[in-house]
């Protein structure tokens, strides 16, 4: 049973795309509590509501992880946990779910989403092989190009690895 739970106020774009409707979408059940994870009731919703399905930040696992250890919420319902709005690197998602697994969850999977601000919706999500800072490959519809400023042209995924600037076109835009 897919449950999700709403991180963010409601009045929040993001919540509203892919917290709310994208759920809502597969069929799943959506626990919201008002200010999100600024309310205390947030953590207990959790293993109240046996949420499944969890969009995370960075900060939410920091602030966790100081919680006394009485408070922490039972982690043992989440299957998914996608990680986003900000970078992070391979050792704080292995600190992640490491927490999580200490504290309830079983088989659950831990993967980085990217692109909210970019395109009004996900538009990158990595998958279980990737445990370093990728956000993963672009889902369908998404183009993706990267731009070497240096020599002035478009890489191809041939080029890999390689940097440059990311420019990215979605049927959201």
């Amino acid at each position: 049973r897919l449950v999700s739970a709403v991180i963010v106020d409601l009045s929040n774009s993001y919540g509203l795309i892919d917290q709310v409707h994208v759920p809502f979408a597969m069929g799943a059940t959506v626990v919201t509590a008002p200010g999100g994870i600024l309310n205390p009731d947030f953590c207990r919703a959790i293993p109240a509501h046996r949420i499944s399905f969890l969009f995370a930040v960075s900060a939410m696992f920091e602030h966790w992880m100081k919680m006394p250890e009485q408070s922490v919420p039972d982690f043992s319902s989440l299957h998914t946990v996608i990680l986003g709005g900000a970078a992070v690197s391979a050792e704080d998602k292995q600190r992640y779910a490491r927490f999580l697994r200490e504290h309830g969850a079983g088989d659950f999977r831990l993967l980085n989403g990217y692109g909210i601000s970019e395109l009004g919706g996900a538009c990158f999500l990595s998958t279980d092989d990737l445990d370093d800072e990728a956000v993963g490959y672009p889902l369908p519809g998404v183009d993706v190009r990267l731009y070497d400023e240096d020599r002035k042209v478009f890489l191809s995924a041939g080029d890999a690895p390689c940097e440059g600037v990311l420019y990215l076109n979605s049927p959201a835009m």
